[in-house]
């Protein structure tokens, strides 16, 4: 039977695909995002091994909703003088074992093996048509590549995936076809020119899991703490602006100064910050995250907060718990203030309020071992 146009297949190629999987993480990213510069770096955290272990598990199902939510690029060709073409095809059930380790200067090494996937298709060869179901070969099957942190021309976090390799060899092929002959091309067609291009649609959903995915979030995400009621308007901004990887950890310099959303501009300390370690801690290598904060930090969010106005606490009795012994009202704090007997009077009692704010220069403190020194000058007041 010859084929006519109708059930030849007329399907696009998957070259746009392998273009996609070989573009060179070096194009896609601004020359200085690899390292960063921070203009002020005012603390630094660290990324621990067993934090990249942790991380190493949200890759598994980034990549089944990579693989599910695009599916392979149709398939044609021909073959012993019969014209195929495969359609549909969608990857399901995807797992894997995931290795990730730091590499000094570059960023995360991924390794994906023993991976195991079944991909559901449509084919037609010539006028007849069938369906076939594809298991990787899980002991043959890998996926390989180097994660790069870094930033975008706005300065944003991002990651690239780089030097992507994979290798998807197919295992058990199970087809229903119309003719004996048909299912048997079939198997061979697909092991043939469908294997390949397997190897190329993985590669894709990795860049895509981690440039699409993972940058979403990262895009998504808010580095701005707001800080507590002292500090309306405020918040302590906690933006990556530099990374170094070492051998067993990921440096991240952060800018920690303050924004005012209220766009008042703050001043800063006269002063620099202290220079930071760049390698974490050795008691960091029991934990999965380190956070280096310099009592500068804590100093200039306090001076910046004075620069725009005096600093006050408000406390009032709906922020002391019910069953205090002591409660914010006239008759339970008339002994602490002269003259006592005045509030005694008072009945029913009263709610009390106290305020405190500072005055002419800003609070500061001092970190010693095991614990904060706090030096502020102050005015109270208690209103009722």
């Amino acid at each position: 039977q010859e084929p006519d146009g109708t059930c030849a297949a007329a399907l696009e190629d998957s070259a746009a695909l392998l273009q996609v999987a070989r573009r060179s993480g070096e194009a896609r990213r601004p020359a200085a995002a690899k390292g960063g510069r921070c203009e002020l770096e005012a603390a630094r955290a660290w990324l621990m091994p067993r934090g990249l272990s942790r991380l190493s598990i949200s890759v598994v199902p980034l990549m089944q909703a990579a693989l599910w939510d695009k599916p392979m690029p149709d398939v044609s060709g021909k073959a012993f003088g019969s014209d195929y073409a495969f359609r549909n095809m969608r990857v399901e059930k995807f797992g894997s074992l995931v290795d990730m380790r730091f590499e000094k200067g570059e960023g995360f090494s991924m390794l994906l093996n023993k991976i195991t996937a079944v991909i559901q298709l449509e084919y037609e060869i010539d006028c007849d048509s069938g369906n076939a179901s594809v298991e990787l070969n899980a002991t043959q099957s890998s996926l390989s590549g180097l994660l790069v942190p870094g930033f975008d021309a706005r300065g944003k976090p991002r990651l690239a995936a780089e030097q992507l390799h994979s290798e998807i060899v197919f295992g058990q092929i199970n087809v229903t076809g119309d003719v004996r002959r048909t299912a048997a091309l079939a198997e061979w067609a697909i092991r043939s020119a469908l294997e390949p291009k397997a190897s190329q649609h993985f590669n894709h959903a990795m860049t895509m899991a981690v440039e699409g995915m993972m940058n979403v979030v990262l895009e998504k995400m808010s580095w701005e703490l707001p800080l507590p009621l002292a500090a309306p308007g405020f918040a302590l901004s906690m933006r990556p602006c530099s990374f170094d990887v070492g051998d067993e950890y990921l440096g991240v310099g952060v800018r920690g100064l303050l924004v005012h959303q209220g766009g008042k501009v703050p001043a800063n300390l006269p002063t620099a910050p202290p220079a930071l370690p760049t390698k974490p801690p050795k008691a960091a290598f029991q934990k999965m995250f380190a956070l280096e904060i310099p009592q500068w930090l804590i100093n200039n969010a306090l001076w910046d907060i004075q620069s725009v106005g005096p600093i006050e606490f408000t406390i009032d009795g709906t922020m002391v718990p019910y069953d205090t012994p002591v409660p914010m009202n006239t008759r339970a704090l008339a002994s602490a203030f002269e003259p006592p007997s005045a509030w005694r009077r008072i009945k029913p009692a009263q709610e009390v309020t106290f305020t405190v704010r500072s005055v002419e220069t800003a609070p500061s403190v001092e970190l010693k071992p095991g614990r904060m020194e706090w030096r502020a000058q102050s005015r109270g007041d208690q209103e009722r």
